[in-house]
């Protein structure tokens, strides 16, 4: 593949790519790298995102905008351990090495949280999904997509939700498997590991292959969509009410999120309103981070009224929404929707 390549560019171009060679692999010998995977415990001293940024384009812009990158700086967590007076949870908001036997907090680039090198740089070398392809490797590489793939990398911080997906795994009975974190949580994209940015570097990534891997961008609103998620069933009662039961079909609690203070809100509105703000007490707590809904666990709600406090008509339909909330945060997602029939 890489030989076809070289032989259907044009002869200047294949000119470049052959007298390049030569200096590709000085470079790949030299020490001029070396600082992608050097960490000094004593100095203080490490890989920073930037660093990995530089070839990674895509993977640190989604990393950069999702919940991990915040995880230390996050004004939340800040006020959670007294100003980081309480370190017992910095081994995970700043991890050093995920995949080590013990888990312990970094001493470099600590405001980048859950970085680059938190979960894929282990004895001098990175680690991913996928061996490289690359001409040029300026870092050893080493696939283990058995642990990049497999929730069992999220449990090493997730705790908890591990356990429950596990206890899950364990009593499912259907042939097909239960998904996996990353399924998700990290949505679908097909790209080469690397992107060019200038034509010299572009030349090199077209050599590379296209793997099919996950986004870093990891946050609430950018969950994958899991059609079945939660399950609303509604059925009409006599004297203008409405009988709801809401069943979590995921492979954990809901909310999941055992250090953030999540909700699981009920909207019920008229099927044709919108653009209408709701006033802060216009929605029904489902569960929440405390009393969280079990998986495969259900809650019913008899309800008379709308989220506005008016009371149900009869001869109208409305509009369920479950929507998923986080305190402290304006961003909400939402999780299930339906249209009742007529109220009786």
């Amino acid at each position: 593949m890489h030989k076809h390549f070289l032989c259907t560019q044009p002869k200047s171009t294949r000119y470049i790519l052959l007298f390049s060679f030569p200096i590709l692999l000085l470079f790949q010998g030299c020490s001029g790298f070396s600082h992608l995977t050097a960490v000094d415990r004593q100095a203080g001293t490490g890989p920073g995102a930037t660093d990995c940024g530089s070839c990674h384009v895509d993977q640190f812009r989604e990393w950069h905008g999702s919940a991990h990158n915040l995880a230390y700086s996050d004004p939340l967590f800040r006020k959670a351990t007294d100003n980081y007076e309480d370190e017992s949870c910095l081994a995970c908001h700043i991890p050093e090495n995920i995949r080590s036997d013990e888990l312990t907090p970094r001493h470099y680039s600590l405001a980048e949280g859950i970085t680059c090198t938190s979960c894929h740089l282990d004895a001098n070398a990175m680690h991913g999904p996928h061996d490289s392809s690359a001409l040029i490797t300026p870092h050893p590489v080493k696939a283990d997509p058995a642990f990049y793939t497999s929730s069992g990398l999220c449990g090493v911080c997730h705790e908890e939700t591990f356990s429950t997906w596990e206890k899950s795994v364990s009593a499912h009975k259907d042939n097909t498997p239960l998904p996996q974190c990353q399924e998700c949580h990290m949505a679908k994209v097909t790209r080469t590991s690397t992107r060019g940015t200038n034509m010299f570097s572009k030349l090199l990534v077209s050599f590379e292959d296209t793997h099919e891997v996950r986004s870093h961008t990891i946050d609430l609103a950018t969950l994958t969509n899991f059609p079945g998620a939660v399950r609303i069933d509604t059925t009409r009662a006599p004297y203008n009410q409405l009988q709801i039961r809401i069943t979590n079909q995921l492979p954990h609690n809901l909310p999941g999120g055992e250090y953030t203070e999540s909700s699981l809100m009920l909207v019920l509105l008229p099927k044709h309103t919108v653009n209408m703000p709701l006033p802060p007490s216009a929605t029904l707590l489902v569960s929440d981070t405390d009393n969280p809904l079990q998986p495969g666990g259900s809650k019913r709600f008899t309800l008379s009224q709308d989220s506005f406090g008016k009371p149900l008509h009869q001869g109208t339909s409305y509009s369920l929404q479950l929507v998923l909330k986080q305190t402290g945060r304006a961003t909400a997602l939402q999780l299930a929707r339906t249209t009742t029939g007529k109220v009786q």
